[in-house]
């Protein structure tokens, strides 16, 4: 079984457009697009989208900010290679 941390519920202007997040549901990171209270659409570097209740996710961590800018370099030098492409 999964052993859940608990982490403090986000407040009022904690998120932002823009802001690295962690939903606990997906277990991922992602960064917030739009706000549709009382839910977030959160995307990943890779451009998968999905929705989360805003009070589910938290701020991320410096540890999985590090991880989205690691798989955003990767997408960009992919693009790259393939814009290369003949």
């Amino acid at each position: 079984m999964k052993r859940r941390l608990s982490a403090p519920v986000p407040g009022p202007g904690e998120l932002r457009i823009g802001s690295a997040v962690f939903d606990p549901r997906t277990d991922i990171p992602g960064v917030v697009a739009v706000f549709h209270d009382p839910t977030v659409r959160i995307v990943r570097p890779s451009g998968r989208t999905w929705y989360a209740t805003r009070i589910s996710v938290r701020p991320a961590t410096d540890r999985e900010k590090r991880q989205l800018r690691a798989l955003a370099e990767h997408r960009r030098k992919q693009l790259a290679l393939m814009g290369s492409q003949p």
